[in-house]
């Protein structure tokens, strides 16, 4: 399933950075649904982390939609998210903390987990984000390990 995100006939100040997404059951394992974003624009820095961590809780919310919607007969598990940048960018205010950051050795013991309430393990995924004030009670991650803090000013 393929998705536009943009809205040709609206009138706006900026093109939307993310403009397509697209949903793939994976032919070499038909349990697994995998998410490929199409993305104009992405600020390195300040948009494409936040860009991963939302669309992966989405790929996952669109798991158990489909399960929903299939009284269980279906069941995928979340795979992988791609992304394909076509203008990847890190902003001059930015340069000193992205080689910080780039510097850093992974941290192997950090596997986050996306935790669903089970309040929320049986509700659309359009009821959460209507209620989203509530998120943070139905949706968590666990096993997140961070390190040390960099302040990045908004580049403008």
């Amino acid at each position: 399933m393929s998705c536009t995100l943009t809205k040709p006939d609206e009138p706006t100040e900026q093109e939307a950075c993310t403009t397509a997404c697209q949903f793939l059951v994976r032919a070499d394992n038909p349990k697994l649904l995998d998410l490929c974003l199409h993305q104009r624009s992405s600020d390195v820095i300040m948009g494409l982390t936040s860009d991963v961590v939302v669309w992966s809780i989405l790929l996952h919310l669109v798991c158990q939609e489909v399960r929903m919607r299939t009284n269980g007969t279906v069941q995928l598990s979340a795979g992988r998210v791609e992304l394909k940048l076509m203008s990847a960018h890190i902003y001059t205010p930015h340069v000193d903390g992205a080689s910080e950051l780039a510097s850093r050795e992974p941290n192997a013991e950090s596997r986050p987990v996306l935790c669903i309430a089970p309040e929320a393990e049986n509700r659309s995924m359009f009821d959460i984000a209507k209620d989203f004030e509530h998120g943070p009670a139905m949706l968590s991650v666990e096993g997140q390990r961070a390190d040390k803090g960099i302040r990045f000013d908004l580049a403008l």
